[in-house]
This record gives structure tokens, C-alpha cells and sequence, in this order.
């Protein structure tokens, strides 16, 4: 293999690495052998990359005594948690041949009927031949298409990371000899992986010349590959493949071709070509004051911690050398790896000089205050998502300024979803899209620096770009019939030929299937499920309902909660998940009454109608479906949305549903017959949040274009915009009357305005970070806000004044909201618990501390009867109040998890 050399010219697994990055299946693997011929890159390991092959140090995933901690594991070791949900596997690269965009003019000669696969390919006489572009370039030959596997929770492996990431150094560097740096240790979250495979890459002087590469896989199962640049000029190329046994490195000459050489015959899927991963880096030092000329060392900034800084520096040498002492060392170069770039981002700190006079400087934050920066390359591809893949990853973010996120331990990361980057669900059995079909499906990736060849088995026609659809299910004539799938098929899918759903009849139900075991804080779960695991799966896929009518659930969640509905009746209480499923509660005996499993992706937002018939739910795979809350059956979906759906609503006389979504737009739809009425393209980021006016003459929209907007619901235009917050807002609530509405922003800031002129009427300034929660009591002469600070304060609405501080939450309180006779504030945190406080005097009146994870979202139920929250942790907890008196419960009492 070719070596770094003393010039500073990146060896060839480097320019492989740096070529096929871009491709969007994370990080390109020179060397996807297992380890040892046995330990493979698997979900979990924790390792080093080093000469383009990963080289493990333990798996996280696994038990400490698991034979495949050859090394043993990091010191208080645990495990994490192996509730995770593991989206896969699925057929995630179908095209025999993966190479960079710096080659054109490609000529693959495929007959029609030829499979798509490398044997296929080569047994076609097939032989690639392009023009370069550049001086470098790269591709990757795969015998059968690569499989893959992804961690769908970005939240548990930051929080897994952040408290176990120190003691992975310790591990690394002193338990196993290495001298690593902070950014050279990897957390595998996912892998692709295929049987047989052939990569090269080739660099130097080939710019505007023909490259020719040929494979051929022969008849005893041996690959053989030739790669000659048709130059006489020098120019450097490498390859490589597998499986293979071990054998002496050769460097082909430029003409050279490569003799076949002995491979295992067991086409085994153990042949990691791309993993995705998550890295993270500690700030050095995090003493920002001013330093000014000749400060002595008590000035110096310290290390946060209360120790000397590694970066302080440690003592000053005036001695005087000759330059002729020292031999020049060229500069170390690290691997390529852009998320390096996001890290420094995360971590970037600047210096301002506050008086241009003096030389007195400051050091400054520039994009987050966190202690510790987590970041993946599944970040990257979702912020550029919508864009050619940049060369210059530093420079592009400095451009597109994403937002960081701190949480309570002052972790960093990107705030952004890898639902928008992981995209690529199972395809529908029988079809395969050419990549021109799919060119205006909402989920498909644009050119990017990598581009595919895929074999069409069937050209599907897309809709057209940017058409709204609804489809609508027939009504159900039998109740023992479950109802046609209503679901809008993937662009790429839409052979209706093909697609044509179908009527199943339920299994029968046990006598006892209403009856599910219950606890006071849990549920615990008896029966069987109705579908195989398999046809769960295929009803995901083809967007069916997952769960039939009449039949109940028969599991909770097992990814974290990430919306959260009561219906007004009070009757209900949905809940949706990361892990793509939507569980329906009984609140009256906390039971579970139903679950569906429609959606492709993370259910961001429920909203139920003011009948409490239906229940809209939209997720991260762009569309909104409609349910019938008693019999389960799916009334429509609604396409249209080119991103995630964030926010929802229905409007309270059941005319319209309001959806907000990362595509930047609010769209209006028919309450009733689902159809699309109004598209609302003012934003120019991502919408965070809409509500109703109560009236239903507005409808409010929030945003992380720093603007609340606020839209005349009947003629579907823009009323006003309500500039003044420095930061995203998070939302949006107007009073009873309709006459005033009141933001909360990232800005720490919460104003109230004029719904009718659009006048900011009381700004409050009351907390110390970003204000994640504002809501107007009851008759509307307070309101209340909760922050990332970890405290809440009522104000008086009209004149500003501070009227209650609520303190006693140990982290960031997430979500906070009175009581429907406004004697109560509930709010939930980071902390793990929800707490129940008076309203009156800020006393506090319970803790309840069921949860095991932060306490993402709270709520009392209309009626008053319930309160109810869910968590990070996948738990959802129902308390029934009449069980106790909140007036008796003293200030100390907490409430504990009992299950």
C-alpha cells in the first residue's frame, strides 16, 4: 500500500476516503475485511480508523465478557442500551459500480437482461472507461449490492457519548498503549456492508486523461481487476479488495494489470465498505476573560475544571537558539475526515478587542458555549442535504451558520435531524426505480460528488415536482375487513398495477384481547402481536396501517417519545416515537388502546380533531396521515410537504388542519375532505410550530428564521410579521380573544404582540437561556415561561411584572403548562422529573420521579383528571389526580417509580 511520504502527498486510501465521502453512505473503507478475519465493524464498536481500515477497540453494545472484547473494556464500563432502534437491513447501494464525480464520460456495457451486480456486470464483458476531470479519483466495484444498518436515535448516542467519552481515552491511550487524540476515536452507529468487493483509486498527473478499469470475476469465484491510465506521464494508482487471505501489498505500475489472487468462496455479507459514525472533542480550556499585554500567569485563563489548562502554556524559555539547531519536520497531517470541521465549529472560539485603542482582547464563543462537541457525519449529509456536497466542509459551514444545541452538561451538537439524511427505506418489493425516476421524489438526494449506475428493472413515473396530493381510503363495509391503505406510495413506487393494496381479514381475538395487564405507572403486555415482525415491516414500507382495527396493541415504545397529544374529550392521550410508531392511551385506566405503525420515519407532531374522531399525525417522512380513533382505520394521507412535518394543527370548527415542515413552508388543508388549499411560502427556514387563533381567523407560524407570521386562515395570506427576536422561535400562543399573542425564542426572550397590528406590546426578559415554553393562563392575565436556565416565572401580561419564580429543577425544563382551571403549573425537565407547583404561590406541590431519561413533554388533560408525560427513555406516564390531593401533598412529597 502506498505510504504518506515526506512531501506531504496523501496516500491513496486517503484520496479514496476524500473521493467517495460525498456519496452519502458515511465513511469509505479502503479495507472492509473484518478484523483478524473475524471481528467485523458492527453497530457499537468503538474504534480507530488507520491506513483506511478500522482497527476496533471494544463494542458498546455488547457485554464486558462477550468474545469480542479481545482488548477488555474501558474501566465502570455499561452498556448501551440495547432498546435502540436498529433500522435495517436494507438493500442501501444496488449499483454494481459507486464512483467519484471527477470522472465523466463513463461507458458501462450492460445487456438488458444482465442482473445488477459485479458478476453480472463482468460476465457482460463490461469494462469501465472514463475521462478524468481532475487529478484524482476513485471508485468502488460491489458483487452484490451492499446491505445496510443505522441507529435511528441520535439524542441516547449523544447522551451515551458525552458520559462515557473520557473514559474511552483512558481506555485507548493508557489501558492499550495507543496515542490517540480526541477526534481519532470513532462510535460506530452504522454500517454498510456487502460480500465482494474492488475499490482503487488513482492520483497525479491524469487530468484530461482516459482511465481504464476492468473486473472480472471467474469461474472459481476469484476477482481479478487492471487499472491503466493511458498516460505517459507519472501518475500514482493503488486498489484493493475482498475478501481476501492475508498477502503481501503490491503497488501496480500505471499500465500494470492486477493477477487474480485466491478469495473465500462463502459469499459472507462481513465486508464493511462505508460506516457511519459519531466523534466528539473536548474545549481545552474554557477561562474566557480579558487577558491584557504583559499579564502575568495568576492571569492566565484556567482550566474550567480548576486546574491548569493543557493549552495554558507552561513556562516562558528566553534562551536563544540557532535556527540551525532544529531540522525542519514537515507539518502532521491528520486523516481526512470533515467531521473534524463540524467539531471546530462546534468548539470555535474568537477574539474580540472591545477597545481598538488598547490591546486589551477578549476571547469569544462564536458559535455554541459547549464544553464538549458530538458530532457524525449523518450531520453533514442532513445539513447539506439539500445541496452538492461541499469540498471546503469549514468553509461551508461558516457560510450556512447551523445551529448548536447545548444541553445541560453543555454538550454540543448540530441541531438538526438524521431522519432528513436517512432516507432510504426498504423499496417495495418488485420495484426498482432508475435514478431519473426519482429524480423529483421529496426524499431523493440531488447530484452529489458520487454518482451510481443502476440497472432499471422498471422505470416508474414520479409525480409531478412539488404536487400536493391526498388520497382518501374507500369507507369500511365490513368491520371485520381491514380498510384499504390510504397512504401516498413513494414517488418511485407508484406502479398502481403493482401497488394495487389489498383487503386482509384480521386474525381472530382472544376473548380476553380488550384486557391488558395494568400498573399504576406502566403497562405490562400479554399478547401477541398482530402481524409478523416481517409484515410490519412490508406494511411500513408500502405505508399501510400496521396495527388493525379493533385490535390492541400489544408493546409500547421503544424509542424516545417525540409527540404528544391529548384529545379535548380528555378520552385519549397519543403518543409518537422515534422508533416510527404511534401508541394510543386510554387515560381513564392507562391502558393502551391501540398502535399504529404507518410512518417511515420519526413521528414529529400529533394533533387531534375537535370531534376526537380523528387523530393527524405527520413525521420526518415528509407526509401526514388521518386516523379514525375508534376502529383504526387510515382516512387519508397528505403529500405534499418536501421535509419533515414539525408542526400541526386543527383549527377548533374542524375546517382546516395547518402543517409546518423543514422545507420552510406552512401549508393549509380541507379539515374535511383532506384536500390542499393553501401553500405559505414566506418563511426561509425550517417551521418550528402553528397554532389556531381560537376564532380560527388566524393561524400563527414560528421558525427558525428568528419571525412568527401570522396568516389570514380564510383568503390564505400573510397578515403579519413579527420581527425582534435575535433567534429561532420555538412558539406561538394567542389569547382568548384572538387580540394578543405571545413568542418564546432561543434569544431567552419572551414578547408579547398585537395579533391585529403586529406591535410588540411587552417584551420579558427573565431568563438566562433560550425560553423553550410560553403559554397565557387562563383569562389571560398572566403568562407563563420555562427555560433551558431551569426555572419558570409568571408575568403579568400586560404590564411585564414578574409576579412568581419557580425554582427547584436540576436541568433544563423542556416543557411547562397551567392547569385548565389555572391553579397549577406542571412542568417537566431534563432532570428526569416532573414536578406539580402551585400557581398561586409558586410553592411546590409534587415530584414525581418515574422516568429514566430527560422528560421531554407534560400535560393535564382537559377535564383536569390526568396528568401525563413522556420521555427520552420511551416511557409514557398517565397519573390519574383523583387518586390524591395536590392541596394535602407537602412540598417535600415525591412520587417514585414503583414498576
Amino acid at each position: 500500500m502506498t505510504s504518506r511520504s515526506g512531501n506531504g502527498i496523501r496516500p491513496l486510501y486517503e484520496v479514496y476516503s476524500t473521493q467517495l465521502f460525498s456519496a452519502g453512505h458515511g465513511f469509505p473503507l479502503w479495507d472492509g475485511q473484518p478484523e483478524d478475519d473475524v471481528h467485523e465493524v458492527e453497530i457499537g464498536t468503538v474504534g480507530r480508523v488507520d491506513q483506511g481500515k478500522f482497527w476496533m477497540l471494544f463494542n458498546a453494545m455488547k457485554e464486558s465478557d462477550d468474545p469480542c472484547q479481545k482488548h477488555g473494556v474501558p474501566s465502570h464500563f455499561e452498556r448501551l442500551s440495547a432498546k435502540l432502534k436498529i433500522q435495517g437491513p436494507w438493500e442501501k447501494i444496488k449499483s454494481p459500480l459507486v464512483s467519484s464525480k471527477t470522472v465523466f464520460n463513463r461507458d458501462i456495457q450492460v445487456s438488458a437482461d444482465t442482473s445488477a451486480s459485479l458478476a453480472g456486470l463482468c460476465s457482460a464483458g463490461a469494462g469501465l472507461k472514463f475521462m478524468s476531470s481532475q487529478e484524482s479519483g476513485a471508485f468502488l466495484f460491489l458483487e452484490t449490492p451492499a446491505t445496510a444498518h443505522i441507529i435511528l436515535s441520535k439524542r441516547r448516542v449523544v447522551t451515551y457519548l458525552r458520559e462515557h467519552f473520557d473514559r474511552w481515552m483512558e481506555f485507548a491511550n493508557d489501558d492499550c498503549g495507543m496515542i490517540l487524540p480526541q477526534e481519532q476515536i470513532y462510535f460506530v452507529h452504522g454500517v454498510v456492508k456487502t460480500s465482494r468487493w474492488a475499490c482503487g483509486a488513482f492520483q497525479g498527473s491524469s487530468r484530461n486523461k482516459e482511465v481504464s478499469v476492468n473486473a472480472q470475476v471467474l469461474s472459481l469465484g476469484n476477482l481479478s481487476v487492471s487499472i491503466s491510465i493511458n498516460s505517459e506521464d507519472a501518475a500514482r494508482v493503488d486498489y484493493n479488495y475482498g475478501p481476501f487471505r492475508s498477502h503481501g501489498t503490491h503497488v501496480p505500475s500505471i499500465t500494470e494489470s492486477i493477477e487474480p489472487r485466491e478469495v473465500e468462496a462463502a459469499p459472507k455479507q462481513d465486508q464493511c465498505v462505508f460506516f457511519n459514525y459519531f466523534k466528539a472533542k473536548r474545549r481545552l480550556w474554557l477561562g474566557l476573560k480579558v487577558i491584557e499585554a504583559a499579564a502575568g500567569p495568576h492571569e492566565l485563563p484556567p482550566d474550567y475544571r480548576g486546574g491548569a489548562s493543557p493549552s495554558d502554556p507552561i513556562s516562558v524559555d528566553n534562551t536563544s537558539y540557532d535556527s540551525d539547531d532544529f531540522e525542519e519536520m514537515p507539518p502532521a497531517e491528520a486523516p481526512y475526515d470533515p467531521v473534524d470541521s463540524l467539531l471546530d465549529y462546534i468548539l470555535a472560539v474568537g477574539v474580540k478587542n472591545f477597545f481598538p485603542l488598547s490591546v486589551t482582547n477578549m476571547s469569544v464563543f462564536k458559535h455554541s458555549e459547549a464544553e464538549i462537541a458530538i458530532a457524525s457525519d449523518t450531520d453533514l449529509y442532513a445539513l447539506f442535504y439539500n445541496m452538492e456536497f461541499p469540498s471546503d466542509v469549514e468553509t461551508a459551514l461558516e457560510e450556512l451558520k447551523p445551529t448548536i444545541e447545548v444541553d445541560e452538561d453543555r454538550a454540543g451538537t448540530v441541531a438538526v435531524s438524521h431522519h432528513v439524511f436517512a432516507e432510504q427505506t426498504p423499496p417495495v418489493a418488485g420495484i426498482t426505480a432508475s435514478p431519473a425516476a426519482r429524480k423529483d421524489a421529496p426524499n431523493s438526494r440531488p447530484p452529489s460528488d458520487v454518482q451510481a449506475l443502476s440497472p432499471i428493472d422498471a422505470t416508474v413515473e414520479a409525480r409531478a415536482e412539488g404536487a400536493p396530493t391526498v388520497s382518501v381510503a374507500e369507507p369500511l363495509s365490513n368491520a371485520n375487513i381491514a380498510p384499504r391503505a390510504g397512504a401516498q406510495a413513494d414517488p418511485a413506487d407508484q406502479a398502481e398495477s403493482l401497488l394495487a393494496p389489498t383487503r386482509e381479514t384480521p386474525p381472530e381475538l382472544p376473548d380476553d384481547s380488550a384486557g391488558l395487564a395494568r400498573h399504576s405507572s406502566t403497562v405490562s403486555y400479554t399478547e401477541r402481536s398482530a402481524f409478523t415482525e416481517e409484515e410490519v415491516r412490508r406494511r411500513r414500507e408500502q405505508k399501510l396501517p400496521a396495527a388493525l382495527p379493533g385490535r390492541a396493541a400489544t408493546e409500547g415504545h421503544i424509542g424516545a417519545v417525540t409527540s404528544f397529544a391529548y384529545s379535548h374529550d380528555s378520552k385519549w392521550l397519543a403518543t409518537g416515537s422515534e422508533d416510527t410508531t404511534i401508541v394510543l392511551w386510554n387515560s381513564s385506566d392507562q391502558t393502551i388502546a391501540r398502535k399504529w405503525e404507518a410512518h417511515a420515519d420519526v413521528v414529529r407532531v400529533l394533533a387531534f380533531s375537535p370531534d376526537n374522531k380523528r387523530l393527524a399525525s405527520g413525521g420526518a417522512d415528509n407526509v401526514i396521515h388521518i386516523w379514525a380513533v375508534e376502529t383504526g382505520e387510515q382516512l387519508a394521507t397528505l403529500d405534499g410537504h418536501e421535509g419533515a412535518v414539525q408542526a400541526m394543527a386543527w383549527s377548533s370548527d374542524g375546517k382546516h388542519i395547518a402543517s409546518g415542515s423543514g422545507d420552510a413552508t406552512v401549508r393549509l388543508w380541507d379539515g374535511v375532505t383532506y384536500a390542499p388549499l393553501s401553500v405559505l411560502e414566506d418563511h426561509e427556514a425550517l417551521i418550528t410550530y402553528v397554532t389556531f387563533s381560537r376564532d380560527d381567523r388566524w393561524l400563527a407560524s414560528c421558525s427558525m428564521d428568528h419571525c412568527c407570521r401570522i396568516w389570514d386562515v380564510a383568503a390564505g395570506t400573510l397578515h403579519r410579521t413579527l420581527e425582534g427576536h435575535k433567534n429561532m422561535v420555538w412558539c406561538a400562543e394567542f389569547d382568548e380573544e384572538a387580540r394578543r399573542i405571545v413568542t418564546c425564542s432561543d434569544d431567552a426572550s419572551v414578547r408579547i404582540w398585537s395579533a391585529e397590528t403586529g406591535e410588540m406590546l411587552v417584551g420579558l426578559y427573565e431568563h438566562r437561556g433560550p425560553v423553550w415554553s410560553a403559554a397565557f393562563a387562563p383569562g389571560g392575565k398572566t403568562v407563563l415561561t420555562a427555560s433551558s436556565d431551569g426555572t419558570m416565572t409568571v408575568c403579568d401580561s400586560f404590564m411585564g411584572e414578574r409576579r412568581l419564580t419557580f425554582e427547584g429543577h436540576e436541568g433544563m425544563i423542556n416543557a411547562a403548562c397551567f392547569s385548565p382551571d389555572g391553579k397549577y403549573v406542571a412542568s417537566a425537565a431534563s432532570d428526569n422529573t416532573v414536578r406539580l407547583w402551585s400557581a398561586v404561590d409558586g410553592a411546590l406541590v409534587a415530584t414525581f420521579n418515574e422516568h429514566e431519561d430527560k422528560v421531554t413533554f407534560v400535560r393535564l388533560s382537559p377535564d383536569g383528571k390526568t396528568l401525563a408525560s413522556a420521555s427520552d427513555d420511551g416511557t409514557v406516564r398517565i397519573r390519574a389526580l383523583n387518586e390524591w390531593n395536590p392541596d394535602r401533598m407537602g412540598q417535600d412529597d415525591e412520587i417514585k417509580d414503583e414498576g
